[in-house]
């Protein structure tokens, strides 16, 4: 054999062997990899995401820097969903870390403590829903904004202090933290959105700062222990009196505490805000006077305890379930002015045994408004309604419809009951 033949073996022998190593170091973990840790890597900045976790171990602590093929890579994000569901109960962050992508860690129900790093600037959108055995975290003073439902449904969390950083909260972003007691607003924060706090049950005191210039509806929802709303004399737009919370006019009612068992409406309040009684277990009955001309959506939501209602005379509409499974209510009176009874506006109401609907402006009676209402035993429909869309579904007391003629009832099979028309 040849020398120039041995030779031509000798480099496939090289070029293959290479290839070998080249497809080993390809599928090569690190150590942090090895524990089930998954990494994404930037060439570019030198930095590594943490974008999964697939190990079993209940402690994890996350390294600073990372080596790969030689080569090092700063830890500075933990990726979206990368620890989503799973049942790690510690976690240690390093002091590089700078992002926590959206649900990193939601519905860790087991994960009991976790620090966040100091240079870490967002907690973003559903960060650590339903972490249900967190009971404590402590947010940087760094942090500026805190995403939609970043601690929602963390049931046994504690007070959370925030600093004057935080500019944003998003919607719901502490809903159903049921362990708070007490609610402070940051005097950074202008704007708290929809069902921020909602069901918060132990909250018994929130304090408003004269930063805020918006609160949206159901921002408070079901805050079963509050007792009343604390507001900064200073705050331009919002004001409360004998612990209601109404806006600095006195012209809307905003919101009342869950505890408070009655009230006198002002005679200056012209709306009553949406969802603004909403879960008022206390409340037993309600005089609303006639210089309110608006009642807002799901204004009674679930007040199971409210039994006399005096609706004031010009409003123009019951809006969507205004009076949402108020089971204890027995009669109502429809006043005159009303011109539409919306969707689902008595829907629930399973005691309501008496509507009066006198010949008025009312032309429209929308889809459930008096569905379940299981004690109703007739109803007259006045002669200037057009349009109804109401099967009165499970109104299982329903015997009798008076109607004008002409008018088309849903047709509801279910049930053995006739329409009259006059």
């Amino acid at each position: 054999m040849s020398d120039r033949t041995n030779l031509l073996k000798m480099e496939k022998f090289i070029i293959s062997a290479a290839t070998v190593l080249m497809s080993l170091s390809s599928f090569a973990q690190t150590p942090a990899e090895q524990t089930g840790l998954g990494f994404k890597y930037d060439d570019y900045s030198k930095t590594a995401k943490v974008y999964k976790w697939s190990g079993n171990k209940s402690e994890i602590t996350i390294p600073s820097v990372v080596v790969k093929d030689g080569k090092e890579y700063t830890v500075t994000s933990i990726g979206m969903s990368s620890f989503e569901m799973s049942k790690v109960k510690k976690i240690v962050l390093p002091s590089t870390i700078k992002n926590i992508e959206e649900s990193a860690f939601n519905g860790c129900r087991n994960l009991q403590s976790i620090n966040l790093p100091k240079d870490l600037t967002e907690i973003k959108d559903y960060s650590f829903h339903e972490c249900v055995s967190l009971t404590s975290i402590t947010i940087p003073n760094t942090v500026t904004a805190i995403g939609e439902e970043a601690f929602s449904g963390c049931e046994n969390l504690q007070n959370i202090a925030l600093s004057n950083a935080v500019k944003s909260i998003g919607k719901r972003a502490f809903a159903a933290c049921a362990s708070f007691t007490k609610i402070t607003i940051p005097e950074s924060v202008s704007v708290i959105p929809a069902s921020t706090f909602a069901g918060c049950f132990h909250v018994t005191t929130i304090t408003i700062p004269k930063s805020v210039t918006k609160i949206h509806e159901s921002a408070f929802y079901n805050c079963q222990l509050l007792q009343g709303f604390s507001v900064d004399k200073e705050n331009p737009d919002y004001t409360s009196k004998d612990g209601v919370l109404y806006d600095k006019k006195l012209t809307k009612l905003v919101a009342f505490p869950s505890q408070k068992q009655n009230i006198t409406i002002p005679t200056s309040v012209t709306s009553i805000g949406d969802y603004a009684f909403g879960c008022c277990q206390g409340l037993t009955r309600i005089m609303i006077p006639d210089n309110v001309k608006k009642i807002g959506r799901g204004a009674f939501m679930n007040c199971s305890n409210l039994y006399t209602v005096a609706l004031p005379n010009d409003i123009t509409k019951i809006q969507s379930a205004t009076f949402y499974n108020c089971e204890s209510i027995e009669n109502i009176v429809i006043p005159a002015s009303v011109e539409t009874l919306e969707a689902t506006a008595f829907y629930g109401c399973s005691k309501l045994g008496v509507v009066r609907i006198p010949d008025g402006a009312l032309k429209t009676i929308e889809k459930n408004v008096f569905m379940n209402c299981e004690s109703l035993a007739s109803i007259r429909i006045p002669q200037n309604v057009t349009k109804c869309d109401d099967k009165f579904e499970n109104c299982i007391s329903l015997k009798k419809i008076n109607a004008p003629t002409g008018l088309q009832i849903p047709d509801n099979n279910s049930y053995d009951r006739s329409v009259v028309y006059y």
